[in-house]
């Protein structure tokens, strides 16, 4: 099976890469169980003890822009002279992070205090937000956190990939 159109492809590219960008910095993500849902993803940003779940709205960037509505504000309509589809701002629908995914694979990052102010975002013109790395212990850095042992204290990763993966979209 194929895919019948290239929106659907460009999408689930968009969001793949997201997935491994998140991955990459140590965190957990969560799939709706719908395409009806408000997000696209869910990440774990908590520490082990206390969960922190934010939204994630996945958009793929076109001429260095994307929208941070469901649909571009001109008005759609169903048929020819019918209803015009409801346009909501992501804002309005709770989502914490815009993310915006280029053809190079590369992620951009807005929070909702930064995303809400805007329609459109050109990401030549409104600076990213750094999303963060989890605290990740290597295998061999001993006992995790709350463990006590007579080794040293484990050795934590906070910059640079995780794994090294050569991601060409």
């Amino acid at each position: 099976m194929s895919y019948n159109f290239t929106s659907n492809q460009t999408s689930d590219t968009s969001q793949i890469v997201v997935q491994l960008d998140i991955v990459r910095r140590g965190w957990i993500f969560c799939l709706p169980s719908s395409r009806d849902a408000r997000y696209d993803l869910l990440v774990d940003r908590g520490l082990q003890a206390s969960p922190r779940f934010e939204t994630l709205q996945i958009k793929t960037i076109h001429k260095s822009r994307f929208r941070c509505t469901t649909r571009p504000c001109v008005k759609e309509f169903v048929s020819a002279n019918g209803k015009a589809r409801n346009n909501y701002h992501y804002r309005d629908l709770g989502i914490d992070w815009m993310v915006g995914v280029n053809n190079n694979g590369e992620c951009w990052y807005y929070p909702y205090h930064v995303f809400t102010h805007y329609e459109t975002i050109d990401i030549r013109t409104v600076p990213p937000t750094e999303f963060g790395r989890a605290l990740v212990r290597r295998p061999w850095d001993g006992p995790g956190p709350g463990v006590r042992s007579s080794s040293q204290s484990p050795t934590y990763m906070f910059d640079g990939p995780i794994v090294s993966l050569d991601v060409n979209v």
